[in-house]
């Protein structure tokens, strides 16, 4: 596998400011709270018919809490949502209602209530719009790598323990050589298994080990590089043979 330059390595790193408004059919991430306390992370895509299917966890839990729902009054701007009402009902395991979003986008913020399913429980809740994405629904975030959200999510979840537990063996073999390790000290070659357990330790630096710990391997980061741990820390793929492998790290 050919490793990306430097410069495409920055490029995935800081992509390119969001345009004002959402674009129907794509894959629409945000950040924000529920509540003072409660932070969350949601993803959610609309269609054509204004439909919208989604998923939402909160940081404490990482568990993914299925959405469906609506948005109406639309107002549009170059094609793409500037405002809207939406009403979100979120879903348990077992498919029982559990809760509602009621509000409205304003272009790159979604801000409104959540109430419980009996009505009893309500916070404000307020979510900035981070990124967006191209693909086909919610649960095939990766498909056009080859790769399903399953395991996409498990190798994501396998690899960052293992760099939190400065496992070395585990990553040692899950990682496509030469492996391109950058980093504001400059670019380090990784050619084989024996060189990594040479020079290995040196990726368990505070920063990486930080962004890392604060990353989570649900709704990543894609291209056609492949997909990402936060910001773009840790990059994977398919190799040639057609196994997941860390492909590139950064420690910016």
């Amino acid at each position: 596998m050919l490793l990306p330059s430097l410069q495409i390595i920055l490029a995935l790193l800081f992509a390119a400011p969001l345009q004002a408004g959402l674009e129907i059919n794509a894959l629409h991430d945000w950040e924000g709270h529920i509540g003072n306390t409660r932070s969350v992370r949601l993803s959610m895509q609309i269609d054509q018919e204004r439909n919208i299917e989604g998923e939402y966890f909160y940081v404490k839990y990482v568990t993914k809490i299925p959405l469906k729902g609506q948005i109406t009054e639309v107002k549009t701007h170059n094609n793409r949502i500037a405002h809207g009402k939406i009403e979100l009902v979120e879903y348990d395991k077992n498919k029982q209602i559990n809760g509602y979003f009621v509000g409205e986008i304003r272009e790159n913020r979604m801000i409104g209530t959540w109430r419980s399913a009996d009505l009893q429980r309500s916070y404000p809740f307020e979510l900035r719009h981070k990124a967006s994405s191209y693909q086909k629904s919610i649960d095939k975030r990766y498909e056009f790598l080859g790769i399903s959200t399953e395991e996409a999510e498990n190798f994501a979840k396998k690899i960052q323990k293992a760099i939190l537990q400065k496992d070395k063996q585990t990553l040692a073999q899950n990682i496509d050589y030469p492996l391109l390790i950058n980093s504001a000290q400059g670019q380090v070659q990784i050619q084989n298994k024996q060189d990594w357990h040479k020079k290995g330790e040196t990726i368990f630096t505070p920063s990486l080990l930080k962004n890392v710990r604060e990353s989570y391997p649900i709704f990543m980061k894609t291209n056609a590089q492949g997909f990402a741990l936060g910001k773009g820390y840790i990059w994977m793929n398919k190799n040639k043979d057609g196994q997941l492998k860390v492909i590139a790290i950064n420690d910016f």
